[in-house]
């Protein structure tokens, strides 16, 4: 696995691991719980709905968790190029959100992306406010 940078500990007390296949379930359970009012904003019908639950479920190969005080709050998932790094998904749980840690992540995937001369780009819904 490429990891979205190269260390453990983020800043603090926010840190990553690679995902195991035991993560799946926490993964797309948080990816309903954070998404929902986004996703159904932007699809009226259940069909488009479960299609981007789909299409976003756990990869395993991509995905790490990330951990605050040693508790899993979130993940991110990554797809890497030859010249560009894509955020796929940062999910933060909501009690967690709010505290700078998608925006850290994110400031790192960038310092990351430089050092490698690539860009990096964010996938977004349009009802999402990171839009």
């Amino acid at each position: 696995m490429i990891h979205c940078c190269n260390f453990t500990e983020v800043v603090g007390n926010i840190s990553l691991r690679d995902s195991i296949q035991s993560d799946e379930e926490f993964v797309n359970d948080l990816t309903r719980i954070t998404m929902q009012s986004y996703v159904e904003n932007t699809w009226k019908d259940e069909e488009h709905c479960e299609h981007y639950y789909a299409i976003n479920s756990f990869k395993q190969l991509s995905t790490q968790i990330i951990y605050k005080y040693n508790k899993p709050i979130g993940r991110i998932t990554l797809t890497h190029h030859k010249n560009e790094i894509i955020v796929d998904a940062i999910h933060i749980i909501p009690s967690a959100q709010g505290q700078g840690i998608g925006s850290t992540l994110l400031y790192k995937i960038i310092d990351n992306a430089i050092g490698q001369e690539k860009s990096v780009s964010l996938i977004v819904l349009k009802s999402n406010p990171a839009w």
